[in-house]
């Protein structure tokens, strides 16, 4: 059960009080706004520390109200709990925070359905209080004054939740907020999903639900298993769209709420991934972000009625990493790209476009992106960030052109005294290109430094970006440069790139970051005799994979929650419990086991000579502890014992603050003793 209490705005508000207590309710000038955000650091500004670096934001996320008056934020509470708030920005003491009774549940995501009433979803810590939190596909509502608690759908039935709930369309089922229909102050669109579909997935359904009363009806059920949907102008799923149990990506269209649907778009026959982004203001077209047989991803419009493509637009090197659409809906006015440093290209003529231009010019050297706007237009909630400033928020008056300060995600961080990161790119062996992030501690020149090639996860489809990385400050904060690279198999830079990767794990994907190490030796960035691979998950892999097959290039490696045994992919982890799953490891790995094994670090320990450091959460459905064990067995077992660290209440990486700040200071001691920083 929820709980709200004007009292215990005081005990949540310790916990991010300067953030509040800075809000800021005078206009800005726009011209000076960017200089305003950290006024009052102190004069002799203290350097951090690691806990410091470690803490969780004073603000996870913030939305404003549809009238702007209000704004609602995530942030931390007690226990680690996530609670929401909700205050006037006229009068930031006067917080409502809601926060979850239940031991372990808190609130996830949220939104504005009218400047009076927000839905909000819950998460819960299953399995143990120091796990990552996972949605529980339950629905809330709540005031903006913190009255009128309801319960919109929850499986957990009348006793868990005072509400009665009809079984069949609650108690069983998953749901996720699709639309918040901005012309209706009183319904939602959600859509739910069985919450036991078995291994292919089931078909979802969708509702139209009343936030004030809990009474919904049903819009028709979608016509593929684990299919989103995007709704049009007038408030009807009109398209679906998703991917089959072989990966291949399918959009659907219909008229309206009811009729039948007609597969539109079909990667199994023009060969190219698909996915819908919104409607066009005609509400006979969408926008559609497709692949190329070569480059990044370009963003069309898609006639519904006759099937023509349009180009909207395109990036020579950086696929879309995000689109925005104007106020009404009806056009996309910029999309974010990061072939370097993360920006916005904004198109069209619309006020939304040349606001968005403006501002990015105000606050040069940062990334500012339009969170919302009030529903008449005039207010926009703006985050900005860069690669040494999580996030600032503003409020920003479009009459006045000014901008008030409202409050920061890591307040206490001097972003003066943090590193920065700038773009290398370089070429792989065989000609591919390659780009990628350098990271130099604060004061430092690019020259002759100690370097952790830090390795992002995934690996097939995500990518590491131009902004901030707490890992990358980290590293730098105890005195290393970082090197992170995209190497073929991420996201970002187009299919082909990503599709090159497939079966590539421990070959060509690893010549990649072998590559990038020398070419940062070539540079003079690296000393070469103080060099350390590490990274989580795949990164982990990754790391040990190079000591493996470059002894002599590196003097340690850190794996975090990393794979050792490819066979292991296909036997054990959640991955394959979906036919989706499965057919992603049978293309992404294979299923030779035989050369699986040989692409394994467990199958190779006595050919690592490096250093070894290995963490891992004792409850990982990921990539369970196995993995741990097997690679730690193996380097034992050739005298080469590294060091080991699990967490028992830890899953596929550590929530939990103290067990962070023990892992990430295990990890600067151990670098340390291996390649010092100097």
């Amino acid at each position: 059960m929820p709980f709200t209490a004007h009292a215990l705005a005081s005990g949540a508000l310790s916990l991010w009080k300067d953030s509040i207590m800075r809000l800021v309710t005078a206009g800005l000038l726009l011209a000076a706004v960017a200089t305003t955000a950290f006024a009052e650091a102190p004069a002799t500004p203290k350097p951090h520390t690691l806990d410091e670096l470690l803490r969780k934001w004073e603000i996870i996320d913030a939305k404003l109200s549809p009238n702007g008056d209000y704004l609602a934020v995530t942030l931390p509470g007690k226990d680690e709990k996530v609670v929401l708030g909700i205050f006037p920005i006229a009068s930031p003491k006067d917080i409502h925070v809601i926060g979850m009774r239940e031991r372990g549940e808190m609130v996830d995501e949220f939104e504005w359905v009218s400047s009076e009433r927000v839905v909000l979803s819950l998460a819960k810590q299953v399995g143990g209080s120091q796990l990552e939190p996972l949605s529980t596909g339950e629905l809330w509502a709540v005031n903006a004054d913190g009255s009128h608690f309801k319960v919109l759908h929850s499986w957990r039935g009348e006793q868990q939740t005072g509400t009665r709930l009809n079984k069949t369309q609650s108690q069983s089922t998953f749901a996720m907020l699709l639309d918040t229909l901005p012309n209706d102050d009183d319904n939602i669109l959600i859509y739910t999903t069985p919450i036991e579909s078995g291994k292919d997935g089931a078909y979802s359904t969708v509702f139209r639900l009343n936030v004030n009363n809990g009474s919904r009806s049903s819009l028709g059920r979608a016509p593929m298993r684990n299919a989103d949907f995007l709704v049009d102008s007038k408030g009807q799923a009109r398209v679906a769209y998703g991917q089959d149990n072989e990966l291949r990506s399918k959009i659907y269209a219909r008229t309206g709420n009811g009729e039948e649907w007609k597969l539109v778009v079909d990667q199994a026959t023009d060969g190219q991934h698909s996915r819908p982004i919104s409607f066009v203001g005609d509400s006979e077209s969408i926008y559609v972000q497709r692949t190329e047989k070569t480059g990044p991803d370009v963003v069309y419009s898609l006639s519904l009625t006759n099937g023509k493509w349009t180009e909207v637009i395109r990036d020579a090197v950086s696929d879309p990493l995000e689109t925005y659409v104007t106020i009404d809906g009806g056009n996309l006015y910029g999309a974010l790209f990061d072939a370097g440093t993360p920006g916005v290209r904004t198109f069209g003529d619309s006020a939304e476009a040349t606001l968005l231009a403006s501002l990015q010019i105000a606050f040069k050297g940062s990334l500012v992106e339009i969170v919302n706007f009030s529903r008449d237009g005039n207010y926009a909630l703006l985050r900005v960030t860069s690669s040494s400033n999580p996030g600032d928020f503003y409020r920003f008056d479009r009459r006045k052109k000014k901008a008030a300060y409202l409050a920061s995600r890591g307040q206490w961080l001097d972003i003066d005294q943090l590193a920065s990161k700038r773009e290398v790119t370089l070429k792989a062996r065989d000609g591919t290109p390659l780009h990628g992030y350098l990271t130099v501690p604060q004061g430092k020149d690019a020259k002759n430094l100690p370097l952790v090639v830090w390795v992002h996860g995934g690996p097939h489809g995500v990518r590491d970006t131009g902004d901030y990385d707490p890992d990358a400050q980290v590293l730098a904060f105890g005195g290393y440069a970082v090197l992170q690279l995209n190497y073929r198999g991420s996201g970002g830079y187009g299919r082909a790139l990503l599709t090159a990767g497939y079966r590539q794990w421990g070959a060509q994907m690893q010549d990649d970051l072998t590559d990038a190490t020398r070419w940062a030796i070539e540079q003079g960035i690296a000393d070469p005799t103080r060099i350390c691979i590490g990274g989580a998950s795949y990164g982990g892999y990754a790391a040990m994979m190079g000591v493996v097959r470059e002894p002599k290039l590196y003097q340690c490696a850190i794996s975090y929650v990393g794979v050792h045994d490819l066979r292991m992919m296909h036997t054990r982890g959640d991955i394959n419990d979906s036919s989706y799953g499965e057919s992603y490891l049978k293309e992404a790995l294979g299923e030779d086991m035989d050369a699986l094994l040989q692409r394994s670090p467990v199958a190779h320990a006595e050919k690592i000579e490096a250093a070894v450091f290995i963490a891992a959460g004792a409850m990982d459905e990921r990539v369970p502890l196995a993995h741990a064990k097997a690679m730690s067995s193996a380097l034992e077992k050739v005298g080469k014992k590294p060091v080991y660290m699990v967490k028992l209440r830890e899953g596929h990486g550590y929530y939990d603050p103290e067990n962070r700040l023990e892992l990430y200071s295990g990890m600067l001691k151990f670098l340390d003793q291996h390649i010092g920083a100097q």
